[in-house]
């Protein structure tokens, strides 16, 4: 089966929320997910909080007569209203950047915050633990090697000494 999932075009930020939709060939329900940029979705709303490049994950689980949908990435600006003006430039203020996302078998995970990181914690969907990764000296960015790692959708936490941040990651 197939999802289709239409292009995003760009938002300026006075835009604060506005629909997704998507659609799979099963008939299943679409979910969706930001994997990447400073926006959150909740159902199919998504809502925008600072400027930024912003992915967005359509998926569709399977159930006792189909198979899980491939996954569908769509990516949009975030921008400030020009007013006329061009040659604006954006501002990721996201605190953790992952990449590439969805990935092959090498993450890169940097916090832009100042913060360290202690350890990585990749968890399924249920939330277990199945892949740690203890800093031996703590620091901004890192590599996590995911190649034993088999394709799918799952949570990384990334602990440093102020708490716990988590983001979504997508092994391919």
């Amino acid at each position: 089966q197939v999802i289709t999932f239409a292009a995003l075009p760009n938002r300026t930020l006075s835009q604060t929320g506005f629909s997704l939709s998507a659609t799979a060939t099963s008939g299943l329900p679409v979910g969706f997910v930001v994997v990447a940029g400073p926006a959150e979705v909740t159902g199919n709303k998504v809502k925008l909080t600072v400027l930024g490049s912003v992915t967005v994950l359509a998926y569709q689980t399977g159930n006792d007569r189909f198979y899980e949908a491939p996954l569908v990435a769509r990516s949009f600006n975030v921008v400030a209203a020009a007013g006329g003006r061009e040659g604006l430039e954006l501002v990721e203020n996201d605190a953790v950047w992952l990449y590439p996302n969805p990935v092959g078998t090498e993450l890169t995970v940097e916090l832009t915050n100042g913060q360290l990181i202690e350890q990585l914690v990749v968890n399924n969907l249920s939330g277990v633990p199945i892949l740690r990764q203890k800093s031996s000296y703590q620091t901004a960015k890192t590599k996590l090697d995911l190649s034993k790692l088999p394709s799918g959708m799952y949570l990384l936490g990334i602990q440093t000494p102020q708490g716990t941040l988590t983001r979504k990651l997508i092994r391919e």
